[in-house]
């Protein structure tokens, strides 16, 4: 197995630009979609659930204070998905 190496974090002002430009790009890309109709009820479907998995884990994290990493647990006990803030 190949061994990553530990590279230095990026200064937050460049890891804020990259999570910036992939946004926009998420948003154009599906914007694009709906505009031609050409968008399926799964990617639909995935929106959603992208949307309330992002706002219940803002909600955890506003109202009990958790830690970001923390959101999903509280959220999802079970554990039956991936937290995406990692």
């Amino acid at each position: 197995m190949k061994r990553r190496r530990n590279l230095p974090a990026l200064p937050l002002p460049l890891m804020l630009a990259e999570l910036s430009l992939g946004s926009w790009e998420t948003i154009s890309r599906r914007t694009l979609l709906i505009a031609q109709r050409t968008c399926s009820p799964r990617e639909y479907t995935r929106m959603v659930a992208e949307k309330v998995a992002a706002t219940s884990e803002t909600a955890a994290v506003t109202i009990y204070g958790l830690p970001a990493r923390d959101a999903c647990r509280a959220d999802d006990p079970a554990g039956r998905r991936t937290c995406q803030i990692y």
